[in-house]
């Protein structure tokens, strides 16, 4: 009794409070749904305020800015004015505006100079306010302007026009003064008494004015506001050491710190947007612009300055001062909310108590019901044991198992007559001696021997029950037999650890291909778990690479009840494709009726990519001795073609050169010239293509070698009056390149991109190069790229324009792009056609071209590592392939 009481509390205790935790869960489930309404409201009405206020201040700051460039805007009309009134005499008119200048700077104190610049570009008037005084810049000091930028834009406007530079230190000597003096500089022609352009005013506004006017607008929110410009770095910070990072080659720019955020301004000049980050206000500014529609002038900008222009006012507020805190609103609302759950925790009780009493009366009621009808009716094995293992009752399915009659079997021992072995017997004994820590029923599997002798396998579940001393009165034994699903489930486990150990992958899904089972080698092959794939298609594993007609036949042919043989290549979870052989057939249920699908697949990558690697060698020795029987082709050609070409040439050129000779003879042997050239270039081509020579490595400038290249086309160039624009960085490496090789590639390109000019004319013909440095993994490399406006490629063709004797041109020999290529990828480099996005900007779609103007985009390592050896290297030294190269470039 001692045993068994502290047993049944702890039981009653737990029964009461799982019954208090399904009545008070629900209740703090609604509690906590409705607080969170509650909150939610609260934070909502918070955040609508806060997102107003900054709003607001941001709208303020940029009206501060406009206002300011419109009032520097409205003093430099007024000084224009003024001046294009003043007296003609050029002494009076001098003195006019350096007095008017002084004056004004003196008044002002804004303006860090004031200059009157003629149409030469040439300082005529410079006031320089120092420290609160004025002063006149003698007539020797002045200096020559007409290579700076806001001076050339100034020289461009019309009478009333104003140009507005980009806000930056100013520079004297060089070296950017310091103190740091932020300047913008206003720009407006004046005109003569006869109308025409008679130099510029230029105004040197000292920024910083600008910065504290800003900084005074938004001082409430001063610690989290910005002024960035277009490229994000900051002119105004509450860190002074962000600020200017342009100037500095500092790369510090919000864009790095809020890279999202910086793409979003970027699609809506205003607006608002909460992130991770917080919410982020802001309004974009065109200086320019501004200063434009307060002259009354179209804001037409022709500067090719970088896009400085625009600025950007950004109010960020960072999340955890833009959120409500639970634990505030908690505090603000705690009676409330104490009281509420008081309430639920007395009633939640109250349920309970009256829950389990109702239960429990209800369960005695079916205990009683359900025990003598199982006895009496149960279709299971039964009997009721007494602690000395005498047998007390029995029902008829058990002596109809054992084949005896009642009286056989009642009053004997259940463990000495009816069970086998001892250790089947433990269990049992244990609930029959009082020993079992179980509680009132236990399950347990025992064998028991039938009327033929043979070994039964049982599952029984016992209940004990217990006298008024609470010790075992007797135990009864509900029973099943499972023999035959014990040996089913002994063929299922060999089954399933076959599968589980099996070396190849193993799969099984339903009619409509959702996964039911993966082994674990189908885990080791794709890197997908059977949680990550459990009833999903196995489509998830397709690479691209199969064709939609080979699934439909596999399962066309599988739905027809048939197995299905093939290789498939798919895509594992980390990316990765591989290869698999597989056979996937139906699994059919006892009616013959297809349930589910089974496929055994092995992983083959690595025989097909041996199989690969061998045609790969084969397909390179194939081309390495049709190389060598061009290159005997081109020796032979070369050597009996060469002589009686320059004779023909020679005596082309003797006759040419004749003054009395007849002009339509002279036509004539122009065009045959033309034509000796011709053949010349073909076999250069095909010398240079069929023996590509090694390399002479050296380590050279890019820009030098695209300069070299440029100055060998110029003739044509100046023909067609081609445009090169040219950009190279200053950081740019060297690269360690066959300088020859190099100069003959980038020749023969430009060649072809002036002939492609020639032939498209278009309006401004351009010859675009921008060279750059990127980083992979396989360490630093440059990218050249060659653009023009010709007549474009068809992307279809793009990729056979490398093959050797493919060209688009009528005399071309189909052989320049495949040189180009060979000599690329001897440096371990790559090289691409592409449409050009500009030049068919440019063209906009008038043309009927699919696409207008081409890119040659080159990809370069900056040093040179040497390659394994391949079939063609092989066989390039031979003496039957021998064969003697040039340097001249090929179309």
């Amino acid at each position: 009794m001692s045993r068994n009481n502290p047993l049944q509390f702890a039981s009653s205790l737990i029964e009461k409070l799982r019954q208090f935790l399904l009545f008070l869960l629900p209740m703090l489930l609604i509690l906590f749904v409705a607080g969170s309404i509650h909150f939610y409201s609260d934070y909502e009405v918070r955040r609508n305020s806060i997102e107003s206020s900054e709003h607001l201040n941001i709208q303020l700051a940029k009206k501060m800015v406009t206002n300011d460039i419109s009032r520097i805007v409205s003093d430099l009309l007024f000084l224009a004015e003024h001046i294009n009134h003043a007296s003609p005499n050029a002494e009076n008119r001098s003195k006019m505006i350096t007095d008017l200048f002084r004056t004004f700077a003196k008044n002002k104190g804004i303006y860090d100079q004031l200059r009157y610049i003629d149409q030469d570009g040439m300082e005529q008037i410079r006031i320089n306010y120092t420290g609160g005084h004025a002063s006149i810049v003698p007539i020797g000091a002045l200096q020559d302007k007409s290579e700076r930028y806001y001076v050339k834009q100034g020289l461009q406007l019309e009478v009333g026009n104003v140009y507005l530079s980009p806000m930056d230190l100013n520079i004297e000597s060089g070296e950017i003064e310091i103190p740091h003096k932020p300047v913008i500089r206003f720009v407006t022609p004046i005109k003569s008494q006869s109308g025409n352009h008679n130099g510029i005013i230029v105004l040197n506004y000292l920024g910083s004015e600008l910065i504290q006017n800003f900084r005074r607008a938004v001082a409430s929110i001063s610690k989290r506001v910005h002024l960035v410009n277009s490229d994000g770095y900051w002119l105004s910070h509450v860190n002074p050491m962000r600020e200017w990072g342009f100037m500095f080659n500092n790369h510090s720019i919000f864009q790095k710190e809020f890279g999202t955020e910086w793409e979003k301004m970027n699609q809506v000049r205003n607006g608002q947007f909460v992130t991770a980050n917080g919410l982020f206000s802001y309004a974009s500014i065109n200086p320019l612009q501004v200063a434009q529609l307060r002259s009354g002038a179209a804001a037409h900008v022709t500067t090719t300055l970088p896009n400085q222009y625009s600025w950007r006012v950004i109010a960020h507020l960072p999340t955890t001062e833009l959120e409500s805190t639970p634990i505030g609103f908690f505090k603000q609302n705690r009676s409330l909310y104490i009281a509420i759950l008081l309430f639920i925790f007395i009633l939640s009780w109250i349920l309970t108590h009256n829950s389990l009493r109702r239960k429990t009366f209800e369960l005695q009621r079916a205990n009683e019901l359900r025990f003598r009808d199982t006895l009496e009716e149960i279709h299971l094995a039964a009997l009721t044991i007494a602690p000395s293992g005498e047998i007390l009752f029995c029902n008829n399915y058990l002596l109809h198992l054992l084949r005896k009659r009642r009286i056989d079997v009642i009053g004997k021992n259940w463990f000495e007559h009816f069970v086998p072995q001892e250790e089947e017997q433990e269990s049992l004994r244990q609930l029959l001696s009082g020993e079992s820590e179980s509680s009132s029923s236990t399950y347990h599997e025992s064998g028991i021997v039938d009327f033929r002798g043979e070994r039964r396998l049982i599952a029984w579940t016992s209940t004990t029950a217990l006298n008024d001393h609470q010790q075992v009165e007797s135990v009864t034994c509900i029973g099943q037999d499972i023999t035959e699903q014990h040996k089913t489930r002994e063929e299922l486990t060999k089954l399933a650890r076959a599968a589980e150990q099996s070396p190849a992958v193993i799969m099984i899904t339903d009619l409509i291909g959702g996964i039911e089972y993966i082994n674990p080698k189908f885990t080791d092959l794709t890197g997908y778990s059977l949680e990550e794939v459990l009833g999903r298609n196995p489509r998830i594993l397709k690479s691209g690479e199969t064709s939609q007609e080979e699934y439909r036949k596999l399962w066309q042919t599988i739905g027809s009840g048939n197995e299905w043989r093939g290789i498939l290549h798919n895509r594992k979870k980390n990316g990765d494709l591989y290869w698999e052989s597989a056979l996937i057939s139906p699994i059919r249920n006892e009616e013959g009726k297809i349930t589910h699908f089974l496929s055994v697949k092995e992983d083959i990558t690595a025989r097909k990519q041996l199989e690969e690697e061998v045609q790969s060698r084969q397909t390179e020795l194939d081309q390495a001795r049709t190389l060598a029987v061009v290159g005997r082709m081109a020796s032979m050609v070369a050597h009996d073609l060469r002589n009686p070409l320059s004779s023909i040439k020679m005596g082309l050129q003797i006759l040419s050169k004749k003054k009395d000779e007849d002009p339509e003879e002279m036509e004539l042997h122009q065009i045959g010239l033309e034509q000796i050239r011709y053949m010349e270039s073909i076999l250069e081509g095909l010398l240079a293509y069929s023996r590509p020579d090694d390399l002479d490595l050296s380590w050279s400038s890019l820009d030098k070698l695209i300069e070299t290249a440029i100055s060998a086309i110029q003739n044509q160039v100046a023909e067609h009056n081609i445009e090169i624009i040219t950009h190279y960085p200053s950081t740019l490496p060297t690269i360690e390149v066959d300088k020859t090789k190099m100069r003959r590639v980038l020749t023969n390109l430009l060649t072809n991109a002036a002939h492609a000019i020639h032939e498209a004319a278009p309006k401004e013909p351009k010859i675009t190069i921008n060279a750059r440095m990127d980083l992979d993994e396989g360490g630093p490399r440059i990218q050249l790229e060659i653009c023009d406006n010709g007549t474009g490629i068809d992307l279809t063709e793009r990729d056979s324009l490398f093959e050797p004797f493919v060209t688009t041109r009528a005399k071309g020999t189909g052989l320049g792009l495949a040189i180009v290529k060979r000599i690329i990828e001897q440096h371990h480099g790559n090289i691409v056609l592409q449409p050009n996005p500009s030049a068919e900007q440019e063209s906009g779609g008038k043309e009927n071209h699919s696409h207008r103007g081409t890119c040659v985009i080159i990809t370069l390592p900056t040093f040179h590592t040497e390659p394994a050896p391949s079939p063609v290297d092989s066989l390039k030294n031979t003496p039957e392939t021998f064969i003697q190269t040039t340097t001249s470039p090929t179309e």
